[in-house]
């Protein structure tokens, strides 16, 4: 209990200090939700739902982009309006109506959006709200390539059902050397047009199998103080654990879980604190254990539990808008600030009602932008224990760094570092394919801690093919798990470098671009090609 101890002091001063640093920007403002107290009165709105293409301009007129324009079926105003956070007879506020802007563009279905104030021949004021599409019907086969498997994709997606903003999904998926399965899902942005979100979903992925629904009143502007959800899913999934890539052990988990959630938020404009309350129920059996004679390993019991959360949140934040940051062309509303967070909260075991171990976790982060350049700072740190016994100790650290010093080209760094110590003995922390190393096979390596660089130049050609733009990525990526009683040596590292195509199809894709890399692991001496979509960090 000492290290606990010890560890939470480090925290609460810690907490303290980021509080501090954030709070000291809190500067309220006489009129801060409406930075023009003498502003011109809004009487009407107008909103004009553009195509996918403009055909007003001459790069557009192709008959290919006209018959685009022809089959997709606009975002209809009344989905455009409802996400307004101005209207008729209101003060104009640009504050408000940048945030307009960037709530539309967050949308899946929009390109841009761009709000302004004009005024008419007759002299009234007239506020415009103008927004451009994406295609947003994807379907028929697709593939991918990651860790020498390669993945079969047959299904659809429609992000902007009818023109109604629902988004519907199926897919099946065929794998070259694991089970076949299914996945569909449905989301409902504004459920009879209210402010309440619904979300279904069903994943037959062995590896996460689950069914899930979802009811959630969001924070859904700025000045949004309050904000609740409830969650159900049902779980039936094989869970597999590897050591140095081989699987020596798996086991069946199916379970029940319940959540609910609020969180009521306060302070000026651009400086919050929040406040929240989570709580889980949770059914889990664990089933099928299988394991090779050679290791020895303790498998998950049955359980039947209750979490209760509780969590305070401070930050002070600005946007800025940029490209080619981890998008090709599409514009980027990029959030900067400093942020802090604190939860603590306890676990009871349902069947006895015995209190099973207490967590704590500290957050912070900050982000800002030196000339060409932004940085991005997060550390997390997480205990769960219980009297005088630790049972986890968790720990992330990461940077992301990008430079924009030259328009066609955006050198990138990225660095994480996690510890995962738990009283089992568990190794749960991987490198490979699929966890930041290209070119090495799933699960390559494990540890209780990681350590993984990423060195990326991505250069953009602006070549471009009808509405497909092109540009290139070199990669450098290193990477080093070790047990807790090592100590990191420099020699032990796995690295990686290799080039790649990135193709943007933002703009008639749900997938923000498409990623093709070769990579040559050099540990192994072995070359991987892998497919995929959107970035790979």
């Amino acid at each position: 209990m000492k290290t606990v101890n010890a560890s939470c002091k480090q925290v609460a001063v810690l907490f303290l200090l980021i509080f501090v640093i954030s709070g000291s920007n809190f500067r309220a403002t006489a009129n801060d939700d409406n930075d023009d107290p003498g502003g011109v009165i809004i009487d009407s709105v107008i909103v004009q739902n553009g195509d996918i293409f403009d055909m007003e301009l001459s790069e557009n007129r192709n008959w290919i982009f006209s018959l685009a324009n022809k089959l997709h079926i606009n975002t209809r105003k009344h989905v455009i309006r409802r996400e307004l956070l101005l209207d008729k007879g209101d003060i104009f506020s640009r504050k408000l109506a940048d945030e307009s802007e960037r709530n539309l563009r967050s949308l899946p279905y929009l390109w841009d959006a761009r709000i302004e104030m004009i005024r008419s021949a007759d002299g009234r004021n007239i506020m415009s709200v103008t927004t451009s599409d994406r295609w947003t019907l994807a379907g028929g086969p697709t593939f991918s390539r990651s860790s020498g498997q390669t993945i079969y994709q047959f299904g659809f997606e429609e992000m902007n059902l009818i023109g109604n903003g629902q988004r519907v999904s199926f897919d099946y998926y065929l794998r070259e050397f694991e089970e076949n399965y299914i996945r569909a899902s449905f989301y409902e942005r504004r459920l009879f047009g209210s402010r309440f979100g619904l979300s279904s979903s069903y994943n037959g992925n062995p590896e996460i199998g689950s069914i899930s629904f979802g009811l959630a009143k969001p924070l859904f502007s700025l000045n949004s103080k309050f904000g609740y959800s409830i969650s159900y899913t049902d779980i039936n999934r094989t869970d597999k654990y590897y050591s140095s890539g081989y699987e020596f052990a798996r086991n069946g988990y199916k379970g029940r879980l319940l959540g609910l959630s609020a969180v009521y938020r306060f302070g000026t404009y651009q400086n919050k604190v929040s406040i929240g309350f989570a709580y889980n129920y949770k059914d889990i059996k664990i089933s099928k254990r299988l394991i090779d004679p050679d290791y020895s390993f303790d498998f998950p019991a049955d359980s039947i539990y209750s979490d209760y959360l509780f969590s305070i949140n401070a930050g002070n934040f600005e946007y800025i808008k940029a490209r080619r940051i981890d998008r090709i062309s599409r514009l980027e509303d990029i959030s900067l600030g400093t942020e802090a967070g604190f939860s603590s909260g306890f676990t009871i075991d349902a069947m006895t009602n015995r209190r099973l171990y207490r967590t704590m976790s500290f957050s912070c982060g900050y982000s800002d932008k030196f000339g060409p350049n932004l940085i991005f700072l997060r550390f997390y740190r997480a205990f769960w224990y219980d009297g005088g016994t630790d049972y986890r100790k968790m720990t992330n650290f990461s940077i992301r760094y990008y430079n924009r010093t030259i328009s066609w080209l955006t050198p990138t760094v990225i660095m994480l570092y996690l510890e995962d110590w738990r009283r089992d003995g568990r190794e749960a922390l991987y490198l490979g394919e699929n966890g930041g190393l290209r070119g090495y096979p799933r699960y390559s390596t494990e540890g209780e801690k990681l350590l993984r660089i990423n060195i990326e130049n991505r250069l953009f050609t602006g070549i471009k093919m009808l509405s497909a733009e092109f540009g290139i990525t070199q990669f450098f990526d290193l990477g080093q798990t070790w047990s807790g009683g090592e100590r990191f040596e420099m020699k032990e590292n796995l690295w990686s470098i290799g080039v790649g195509i990135r193709i943007g199809t933002e703009r008639v894709s749900n997938a923000e671009m498409i990623r093709i890399d070769l990579a040559y692991a050099g540990k192994i001496r072995n070359w991987e090609i892998s497919f995929g979509v959107g970035q790979y960090l």
